[in-house]
């Protein structure tokens, strides 16, 4: 593996932004996640794009306003050892307002948005209201699909 280097990853916690992460470069071109101090597996009101664990191809942009100092920023996912990928995944996507959901079996996005209800149902988390609406239109109930 490569050398340690500062990569940038969009991160919801009610604002949209981007967070660095401790990354490594790898010998084909690609980063590994190796920490994110932004992230909590508990707290659903922050939301990363990439998780410790993602192998993510990166670019070099400029996302900050007015600054316009180009950095690097996780682009696209190469592959994932990260616990829970699909439900990170599409409580991300719900949340950022894209139009497309990851690529998730269906029956997989039904037990997410199972997942969601019975969370919030039982006061286990809290979810963007993006995901909770989503997820009562899935049809989904905490008894099951």
């Amino acid at each position: 593996m490569g050398a340690e280097q500062t990569l940038y990853v969009r991160l919801i916690d009610g604002t949209d932004c981007y967070v660095p992460v401790e990354s490594r470069a790898n010998p084909d071109g690609t980063i590994l996640v190796t920490a994110n101090p932004e992230f909590d597996p508990e707290d659903t009101s922050t939301l990363p794009e990439f998780l410790p664990g993602d192998t993510v191809r990166a670019e070099i942009r400029a996302p900050f306003t007015p600054v316009q100092t180009p950095v690097l920023i996780a682009a696209q996912l190469v592959h994932t050892s990260a616990d829970d990928r699909d439900y990170w995944s599409v409580l991300f996507a719900l949340a950022s307002g894209t139009d497309t959901l990851p690529a998730v079996p269906a029956d997989r996005l039904t037990a997410i948005a199972t997942r969601v209800l019975a969370e919030v149902e039982s006061g286990a988390r809290w979810h963007y209201p993006s995901v909770v609406s989503w997820a009562k239109g899935r049809g989904a109930h905490s008894g099951g699909a």
